[in-house]
């Protein structure tokens, strides 16, 4: 891939290991002539913290759009690409598939490891319950009494909250989203009224 460039869909915690990861090995292996940064892609400017300077990518901020997508890899001279983004995020894991095939660059995805349950790490709830539940399906989770008369904390991402709107009279339930206007809109649209706002700062800060 001499010349041209990784682009990784970041936005995530991981990315941010990841790239450091690839700063720390293409220092000591790759002469810096023949090496071109990574470019991240992230959604809001809150993301672009996550980089800091000395790792030497650079940082697209904004909402990729499918109309926006070929000259993106064209003008940014891409090679390969590194989806890093939230599991969530389906729309830009989708788009950058779509282009890879299309440019015939090869696409990795980076998987956050799976939750098992563990024997080992035990416990029970207030209500006498297993702490240590795990629901394939969110439907699941509305079809037994896990959230009635109970103060629950969700991370979910914004995407998802409407489907507590019903719930907001049975109990309490907090959210963490990222500071971003969207992701407020929907919070409040569902009826969320204790929301955390989860910022992405590494210390230490300066100013």
């Amino acid at each position: 891939m001499t010349g041209r460039r990784l682009w990784l869909v970041g936005g995530t915690q991981e990315s941010r290991w990841l790239v450091q990861a690839i700063s720390a090995s293409v220092a000591t292996t790759t002469p810096a002539a023949l090496f071109h940064w990574p470019l991240v892609s992230v959604t809001t400017e809150t993301a672009r913290q996550l980089y800091p300077q000395e790792t030497g990518c650079l940082v697209w901020v904004g909402r990729l759009t499918p109309e926006q997508g070929d000259a993106f890899i064209t003008s940014h001279n891409i090679g390969a690409i590194l989806d890093a983004s939230h599991p969530f995020a389906k729309e830009i894991s989708q788009l950058a598939i779509a282009l890879a095939q299309r440019y015939n660059l090869p696409y990795l995805r980076y998987e956050r490891a799976s939750v098992s349950p563990s024997h080992e790490a035990t416990w029970q709830d207030a209500s006498g319950r297993s702490g240590n539940i795990l629901l394939p399906q969110l439907t699941e989770l509305f079809t037994e009494n896990y959230l009635t008369r109970e103060r629950t904390f969700l991370t979910l991402g914004y995407r998802l909250l409407s489907a507590f709107e019903p719930w907001q009279s049975q109990g309490v339930l907090f959210t963490r989203i990222l500071p971003s206007s969207e992701a407020l809109t929907a919070a409040l649209a569902a009826g969320f009224i204790f929301i955390t706002l989860h910022f992405s700062f590494q210390f230490p800060l300066t100013f």
